[in-house]
């Protein structure tokens, strides 16, 4: 985690332990409210000391659930909940060809869904190292969620 950080990349968090327990591993709406807020807060809080800065206030909720009162709970603890665009299904391991092939989709502005843990990813680096190339040559520009924020609504990154 500190050398991403150190290397430039937005550490944020996505949740303390991926809403165990009450949220079934999968969905904050599940938990209580002060279970919400404690697995934001024990999140944040683990990032913070890990990195030994306060790293943004932006969250990626396990499965992408965020609605409905979980909203206005966690208002008060994060900036934002970022959801994504472009989903490369690189957990189900389909072939670092379909991983590619995803990525290779996106428009300008969009958000794209990646894993780094659950085992081998060896096919998640083998997509990353066919696409990323391919997009910069496009002429795509790789920028931070903070980054992305910044743009006017509807504008493209």
């Amino acid at each position: 985690m500190r050398e991403a950080h150190d290397n430039g990349n937005q550490i944020a968090t996505h949740t303390y332990d991926h809403a165990a327990g009450s949220g079934k591993g999968v969905n904050l709406t599940y938990m209580s409210s002060d279970e919400q807020v404690q697995e934001i807060t024990k999140g944040l809080e683990a990032v913070d000391n890990a990195l030994g800065t306060q790293v943004s206030r932006v969250l990626r909720t396990p499965g992408g659930n965020y609605y409905g009162p979980l909203i206005t709970t966690l208002h008060p603890y994060i900036d934002a909940e970022i959801g994504w665009d472009v989903d490369t299904r690189d957990w189900s391991k389909p072939g670092a060809e379909k991983i590619a092939e995803a990525l290779k989709s996106v428009k300008p502005g969009q958000v794209v869904l990646m894993h780094d843990g659950g085992g081998d990813r060896s096919q998640t680096v083998e997509g990353l190292r066919t696409a990323l190339p391919y997009l910069a040559q496009q002429g795509y520009k790789f920028i931070t969620i903070d980054e992305l924020m910044k743009y006017p609504e509807g504008a493209s990154a």
